[in-house]
């Protein structure tokens, strides 16, 4: 698990489009170095990230000290600097499939996607966004902590030096997206196949675990046949047990429905009689208003 240090704030140092291979994402250029072993010296940042296998931080600083961490870096204020040309540690995610970076200005930034959410770091951020084209991360300067929010579109206007009010749009690469989204669907048919089976365990064939009114928050259940129940006819009323996707049923015996003239045929409610003051319209029984029949 990330240890993150309560007075994180952030400020990338990027250039516009900063393309870099996939295990080798650059995300900043920081004052501070987070505890971490040193790797010695390495001739480039590609070497450091390859020497940094396990971890979740690659630092290399000018002197060519190589720093693996597993601990999000912080910043002190300096001023915006390309990565390349970063005179503290030059950052970079050493495990991602994400590829380059874009950074944009606020005033215009436009994305698709369905809003930001609070997270501890970009990391995080990235594993947020596996099944996307964009991650879209910045800092919630001048409060510690950063926001995150996935899309696959983005449009406003670049920026050539990153800071703290400008938002880090990382790269997905289209096959990797769409890789990671088959990935996604294999893992929801798994687990619906998963949870039929178990649901299958529970009752006899024909039947389905249906959760009990009123004792939902408890998962009690009880099999029934929402083929022929009345009172759950074409499905459970309050829900099939391991399963939120289910058709929901209805109680076949409504107001205004005659004792035994209610009966549930292959999942559909069928009324053959209305009580007094009722009238049978569209197989529903309907209130009459005096004076007036329904047609």
């Amino acid at each position: 698990m990330l240890r993150i240090l309560s007075t994180l704030t952030i400020l990338f140092t990027l250039n516009i489009f900063h393309v870099v291979s996939a295990n080798d994402l650059p995300i900043g250029c920081y004052t501070y170095q987070p505890a971490g072993v040193v790797k010695g010296t390495t001739p480039t940042h590609l070497e450091c990230t390859r020497r940094c296998e396990g971890f979740i931080y690659a630092l290399r600083h000018p002197n060519s000290i190589c720093t693996c961490s597993n601990v999000t870096p912080t910043w002190d204020r300096q001023p915006a600097r390309p990565i390349d040309n970063c005179p503290h540690y030059s950052v970079h995610i050493v495990k991602t499939t994400f590829d380059s970076t874009t950074c944009y200005q606020k005033s215009d930034f436009i994305n698709d996607g369905s809003g930001f959410t609070n997270i501890p770091s970009a990391p995080d951020c990235l594993n947020q966004c596996k099944f996307n084209k964009k991650a879209i991360f910045i800092s919630n300067y001048p409060n510690p902590g950063f926001s995150c929010g996935c899309a696959d579109n983005v449009r406003g206007t670049t920026v050539e030096f990153c800071g703290p009010v400008t938002y880090y749009v990382f790269n997905h690469p289209a096959q990797a997206a769409v890789s990671g989204l088959a990935r996604r669907k294999a893992k929801e048919q798994a687990l619906i196949k998963r949870n039929k089976a178990r649901r299958n365990q529970f009752c006899p064939s024909g039947l389905e675990a249906c959760l009990i009114p009123g004792l939902e928050e408890y998962g009690a259940w009880e099999c029934i046949d929402s083929n022929n129940d009345l009172e759950s006819c074409g499905g459970c009323i309050s829900g099939s047990y391991l399963n939120t996707t289910t058709s929901v049923g209805e109680n076949c015996l409504k107001p205004g429905v005659s004792l035994g003239a209610a009966t549930c045929v292959a999942g559909q409610c069928q009324t053959n009689k209305c009580q007094y003051g009722y009238q049978l319209v569209d197989n529903q029984c309907v209130k009459q208003v005096r004076g007036i029949k329904l047609v």
